[in-house]
């Protein structure tokens, strides 16, 4: 690392540890190595300009670090620090950067060496659904409180107009325009894309190269085309992400992702052809890993199809178990209705016999009471007559007993004649 603006005496070493916290400090343990460090504030990226920290103690991570490194310049700083201030070489661009570890959100304390002395700084970072935003270390922690909580207000508004670059370019300036600063001078803000679901891929999360705020516009747009590798994260109940997305699908939005990776970071100023041929080489690396999916996954869809194949076949049997039940169920249904068919004709049959039978003895029935009346009038008839001439003898015995009296007179005689008449 270049010596500051005035120091005298060899280049100092510069080491980089990295503490991460919430807003408002710092936690006590050091990051991992896939942290990202930003040991400088100038625009040059030089950490000579902040002062030395002589009095302040190192930690035990930087103690391991200086005893391991011999006092020079860790590689993975140098890495970091060429990544920075835009110098980084392709492997650099295309550094791997974990969602979770790789990306905090918040206030990062930063930590360099020049010569025997120790220097501290601090500088926030945020990120909004991939795009990350980062300011420049300095001394100050007050002012590296209120830029976070700019960036933590901004958040919102990110979300808010996320598909409206100019909108979205405006509220980050009048973000900080708000609280009297500037992102650019103030600030030294810078932007970067965080790529994720890229494990599959290549092992491990990319992360495009800053952009600077002059840049607000190309990062915005690069973070708009890189979102098309969300959605591709691998769900619950599998570990095969072939279970979930189509192989030729997936193929396709690799490239697609590589092709704007590339543009990306050729944007930045680095090689495209050497950042192509980084990320080939990792998906290379993984292609083994791709082929025992695809072949877990080839095993898998050929045994869901042999189950499908099956479960068809049971269906198959179940339905002509059902169709020989129902033809059974129908024979025997025909069967029954044809009995009872048969049933109801005889019943009928024998209904109608007894109705004729029935109308018969009525009309014998009828018949010989029509007879009986008859022969009862003719007696009646015959008995009225016979009781007539019983009277009409009387009658006449009557008569005559009276024509024989010996007393009868001519006016009785006369006077039985008008009776008479």
């Amino acid at each position: 690392a270049p010596a500051a603006d005035g120091a005298a005496g060899p280049a100092p070493a510069v080491s980089a540890v990295v503490l991460c916290g919430s807003s408002g400090g710092s936690s006590s343990s050091a990051s991992s190595e896939d942290d990202e460090v930003d040991p400088g504030c100038s625009e040059s990226g030089s950490p000579g300009e902040l002062p030395d920290a002589e009095t302040s103690p190192a930690p035990r991570a930087l103690r391991e670090e200086e005893e391991d490194s011999g006092g020079e310049l860790s590689e993975e700083a140098a890495a970091h620090e060429r990544e920075d201030d835009g110098t980084a070489d392709a492997h650099g661009a295309g550094r791997g950067c974990p969602g979770g570890a790789g990306c905090p959100s918040g206030i990062t304390r930063v930590y360099w060496r020049v010569g025997d002395g120790l220097g501290v700084g601090y500088r926030t970072r945020v990120s909004v659904d991939g795009l990350i935003f980062v300011t420049r270390v300095t001394q100050d922690l007050a002012l590296v409180v209120d830029f976070h909580v700019i960036l933590v207000g901004l958040r919102q508004r990110v979300r808010e107009c996320r598909d409206r670059d100019d909108q979205l370019a405006e509220a980050v300036v009048q973000s900080f325009q708000e609280h009297g600063y500037s992102p650019e001078r103030d600030a030294g803000l810078k932007l970067s894309v965080l790529v994720p679901t890229m494990r599959h891929w290549i092992g491990k999360d990319l992360r495009v190269p800053y952009f600077h705020f002059q840049q607000l516009r190309d990062a915005l747009a690069a973070w708009r085309r890189l979102d098309l590798a969300r959605g591709l994260d691998r769900r619950k109940g599998g570990l095969n992400i072939f279970q979930w997305h189509d192989p030729v699908a997936l193929w396709r939005k690799w490239q697609a992702v590589r092709e704007e990776f590339v543009r990306c970071c050729v944007a930045c100023g680095r090689n495209g052809r050497e950042v192509a041929r980084w990320l080939d080489a990792h998906y290379e690396r993984q292609r083994p890993r791709h082929e025992r999916m695809l072949e877990s996954w080839n095993r898998g869809r050929i045994a869901q199809e042999e189950r499908s194949q099956r479960r068809f076949e049971r269906r198959l049997q179940r339905e002509q178990r059902r169709s020989e039940l129902a033809a059974k169920s129908s024979a025997e249904a025909v069967q029954s209705t044809r009995w009872l068919v048969e049933r109801l004709l005889r019943s009928w049959s024998h209904l109608q016999e007894r109705a004729a039978h029935a109308r018969r003895r009525e009309a014998a029935r009828q018949a010989m009471a029509k007879r009986r009346a008859a022969v009862e009038k003719a007696r009646r008839a015959k008995a009225a007559a016979g009781a007539a001439r019983q009277r009409e003898r009387e009658r006449r015995r009557e008569r005559w007993r009276w024509m024989r009296r010996q007393d009868l007179t001519m006016a009785d005689l006369l006077a039985g004649c008008a009776e008479k008449k």
